[in-house]
C-alpha cells in the first residue's frame, strides 16, 4: 500500500434492501430449476450484503474517494479536519415490541465553510487523532476535536 493513500472502511457499499430484492429473484429461478443463474444470483446477493464501502484519501494530491464506483474528489484549500462521533439508529418493530439499534462511529470530516465531507472512519480515538494530525500537517490545516471541543492543531492564516 502506498504511504500517501490512507483508507478506512465505513459501512456497506450497497443498501441492504438491494440484497433482499436479489434474494427474492432467486425464488422463481429456483422453481424453474435454472441452477446456473441461481448460483450467480446467490453470489451477487452475498457480494451486496458483505462488500464494505472503502474511503480512500490521497494525502499528497489532497483528494478523496468514497466507495467503489465513485471518482476522486478534490478537497479545497482553507478548510480544517474535524473529529467527532456520529450516532446512527434504526428502529425495528415486531408486532407489539420495538427496539432501536444504534451505531457509533468516529469520523473525520473535512470542513470548508458550510460544506462537510466525510473522509475517514476510525476504530479508536487514538487512530482518529493520529490520522487527523497527519492530514493537518500535510495539508497545513487545523484539526478540531469535536468531542473535547479543542483544537489539536491550530488553523493557519
Amino acid at each position: 500500500m502506498n504511504s500517501n493513500i490512507i483508507s478506512s472502511k465505513s459501512g456497506l457499499q450497497f443498501h441492504p434492501m438491494v440484497g433482499v430484492f436479489l434474494l427474492l429473484f432467486c425464488i422463481p429461478v429456483y422453481s424453474s430449476e435454472n441452477y446456473l443463474v441461481l448460483a450467480i444470483l446467490v453470489i451477487i446477493t452475498a457480494i451486496t450484503w458483505f462488500l464494505e464501502m472503502v474511503i480512500k484519501i490521497d494525502v499528497i494530491n489532497r483528494r478523496y474517494k468514497s466507495g467503489l464506483f465513485k471518482s476522486w474528489d478534490s478537497l479545497s484549500v482553507g478548510g480544517y479536519v474535524s473529529i467527532f462521533t456520529e450516532t446512527s439508529g434504526q428502529k425495528v418493530q415486531a408486532r407489539s415490541q420495538s427496539t432501536t439499534i444504534r451505531n457509533k462511529e468516529l469520523r473525520l470530516n473535512y470542513i470548508q465553510g458550510k460544506v462537510k465531507k466525510h473522509i475517514y472512519t476510525a476504530k479508536s480515538k487514538e487512530e482518529a487523532e493520529k490520522v487527523a494530525l497527519r492530514l493537518g500537517e500535510q495539508w497545513d490545516v487545523g484539526v478540531f476535536d469535536g468531542m473535547e471541543r479543542i483544537w489539536l492543531k491550530e488553523k493557519t492564516a
